[in-house]
């Protein structure tokens, strides 16, 4: 069955040549009959005509006699002058007309016949190697790197298997040349804005380290200068390490090991780093989860995200602030909110504030990558985050965590 599926086309088109070829045999025996039937009865009328132009007063006898069927059928007659064999025979003219137009009429049928099927046989041939040939055409434009060429084909049969076997091939290789050309772009990326971002804090430790080895500096301002030193080494070893970590998820080489995890156990790990500035600002912070509360989520990653979420909202946050952590949990997702009473986030720094490197004015000293650090990571996990937030009066982030989606 699944041959003939597969030369579904061809086989309809032999059957089709050959019910022509029976028909067209048909109707030249056909012909032939007519013919041999014309030949025969003008030999009988001029056999009759020679006997009755003789004697005419035979004329029903002969006649009777060519209607009997039961006549005497004796060919002895004919022996006697040497008309049995059909070698012989073919000397009268009708039957040579005849043998003549048979034998024209047998060789035309089979010319025809035999054009016909070199013909059909041609044609499926240069259809087979014009197919073949669009496959050449398509894989030397993809050795150019040209995807544009369209390969698909409907029908079934095996060129059309492989076909579409390339197409397959040739979409994974191209989604491949596609990622590659990103992971590329990315790594220009970051090695761009890691030398960027280095700039600035390497021009200013080298300024210190030129103050601390003139030997003018006392003792309180070196205290000071090495202090600076110290933050600014500290900044920069946060910020190459949270550069290649982007670049890493960016580049797809992490993968997030997803699983069910406590939400109370991901914020509070994700507060330590924060006890100790919340402690010195005195900023007052309440958590409310359920600590039955869980969620589908790479813990490490997550956590990393939600340090940045709260050390974000903590620096915006003055003394003897508020800052606020909720959950809940419906059908759908899991949601958590981060909220502060801090200085808030303008209008129009509110639409960029996840991009990359963007900084508000609000903070000048900000690098402008946790955030867009956290929404990554997030965004990674099949979560979305949003933020609202009021000048003056504070802001509110918003994650939430999509269920069913291991």
């Amino acid at each position: 069955m699944k041959f003939f599926r597969l030369y579904q086309k061809e086989l309809l088109a032999f059957f089709g040549c050959f019910l022509f070829f029976c028909c067209v045999s048909l109707f030249l025996s056909h012909l032939l009959i007519q013919h041999y039937k014309e030949s025969f009865l003008e030999n009988q009328a001029f056999i009759i005509n020679g006997i009755l132009s003789e004697h005419p007063e035979l004329e029903i006898e002969v006649m009777q006699t060519l209607q009997d069927p039961n006549q005497n059928r004796d060919l002895s007659i004919l022996e006697k002058y040497g008309y049995t064999s059909f070698d012989r025979l073919s000397y009268l003219d009708y039957v040579s007309q005849l043998e003549h137009f048979t034998t024209r009429t047998l060789f035309f049928s089979f010319l025809c016949c035999f054009v016909l099927t070199l013909l059909f046989v041609l044609f499926f041939a240069y259809q087979k190697h014009r197919r073949i040939q669009d496959i050449h055409d398509y894989l030397f434009r993809v050795l150019q790197n040209d995807y544009q060429m369209n390969l698909k084909d409907y029908r079934e049969d095996s060129i059309s298997s492989l076909k579409n076997d390339l197409l397959k091939v040739t979409n994974k290789l191209r989604n491949m040349s596609e990622r590659s050309m990103d992971d590329k772009k990315n790594l220009e990326r970051t090695l761009s804005d890691i030398s960027h971002q280095l700039r600035t804090p390497l021009t200013s430790l080298t300024v210190i380290n030129d103050v601390l080895s003139s030997g003018t500096v006392s003792k309180v301002d070196e205290k000071k200068f090495l202090t600076q030193q110290r933050e600014q080494l500290t900044r920069m070893e946060w910020l190459i390490v949270t550069l290649l970590k982007m670049s890493q998820i960016d580049s797809g080489t992490i993968v997030f090991q997803e699983k069910e995890e406590s939400v109370l156990e991901m914020i509070m790990e994700a507060l330590k780093p924060s006890f100790i500035p919340l402690e010195l600002k005195q900023i007052q912070y309440d958590i409310q989860i359920d600590t039955d509360l869980k969620c589908v989520m790479d813990f490490h990653w997550t956590v990393e995200a939600f340090v940045n979420l709260i050390k974000n909202a903590m620096e915006h946050t003055g003394r003897e602030g508020h800052l606020k952590i909720t959950a809940k949990d419906n059908p759908m997702f899991v949601e958590i909110t981060i909220e502060d009473d801090g200085v808030g986030i303008d209008k129009k720094d509110l639409p960029h504030i996840f991009e990359r490197f963007y900084k508000c004015n609000t903070k000048a000293e900000s690098i402008g990558i946790g955030l867009h650090f956290s929404k990554t990571i997030i965004e990674k996990q099949h979560g979305v985050i949003s933020v609202s937030s009021v000048l003056g009066k504070g802001t509110t982030f918003t994650i939430r965590f999509l269920k069913g989606t291991i």
